[in-house]
């Protein structure tokens, strides 16, 4: 009786531990499924187009290359300085990629359809090209 009655506490508490493992794995996936994404900034200040022409057709070129990372244009146009005596207007103009996150933006600056095209805004533009960080998003 006693030996029944140990094998039926060994399945339980066997149930039990696998219940237990199954339920933890299950809530690792679940965290892992609802986990909070950062999106991600490309920032580019250009500050002087030396080659109108080039910088037209890598205009029309790269923003080709964008979109299949996921990439969305926020703001584009001229920085205006709201009431900041000791500040200095920046040149040129600001424009503003949201990207999912920093490994879709990585992707993409790193992809060939974006590296063909670099050069062009490379030798058309003087500027300076920022990449942030943005907050998680649940």
């Amino acid at each position: 009786m006693t030996s029944q009655y140990g094998r039926k506490m060994v399945q339980i508490i066997a149930a039990g531990l696998t219940g237990a493992v199954l339920g933890a794995a299950g809530i690792s996936v679940l965290h892992a499924q609802t986990a909070p994404t950062a999106p991600a900034f490309f920032v580019s200040n250009i500050q002087e187009v030396l080659d109108p022409a080039l910088f037209q057709k890598y205009q029309a070129e790269g923003s080709k290359t964008s979109a299949r990372y996921g990439a969305r244009v926020i703001a584009v146009g001229p920085p205006a300085l709201i009431d900041a005596p000791r500040s200095t207007q920046p040149k040129g103009i600001i424009f503003i990629m949201q990207f999912p996150s920093m490994k879709d933006l990585q992707a993409w600056w790193n992809s060939p359809e974006y590296s063909a095209v670099r050069p062009m805004r490379e030798k058309a533009t003087v500027g300076q090209i920022y990449v942030i960080g943005g907050l998680p998003t649940p």
